[in-house]
């Protein structure tokens, strides 16, 4: 059965909303991005930010954490078993995450083939946004996910 056959493409899914507190910002940015304005409310205000903003790593991190935890578990994808992203076209900052902005991620599939070079393998293009709680923007990522159906 292909992604097709399950008349999965259109499908937009809710992966539900994240928090960004202040510790999660500067914990992320002290192991893994260590630029000022994650680092520090003090800093971050003398910087273009002009308030602590969360690294685009860390949301591209929860988006693909919220991700792998809601698919599996959609009744539209029963069956199909998650593999890793195979390219990435866009991956796009749009509005700096702040500390105390929630952010709601949804995920479109926008089509599926098969893989060319794995047998039983789908491509899935997905379009992911994350929208923030005034409804503004923040995420979006275009890329294609290898699914096996």
């Amino acid at each position: 059965m292909t992604a097709a056959d399950m008349d999965i493409c259109g499908v937009s899914i809710d992966l539900g909303s994240y928090a960004f507190t202040p510790d999660d910002i500067t914990g992320f940015a002290r192991r893994y991005d260590f630029q000022p304005f994650h680092l520090s409310e003090e800093a971050a205000r003398k910087m273009h930010f002009g308030a602590l903003a969360a690294s685009g790593w860390h949301t591209a991190a929860i988006f693909s954490a919220m991700l792998n935890k809601a698919l599996p578990g959609h009744p539209l994808l029963s069956g199909v078993t998650l593999g890793p992203w195979k390219r990435i076209d866009q991956l796009r900052w749009v509005k700096p995450v702040r500390a105390g902005d929630e952010l709601t991620f949804k995920v479109t599939v926008v089509s599926a083939i098969p893989a060319d070079d794995m047998p039983g393998w789908q491509v899935a293009a997905l379009h992911g946004e994350g929208t923030n709680q005034n409804g503004e923007t923040a995420y979006i990522l275009d890329a294609d996910l290898l699914i096996l159906t």
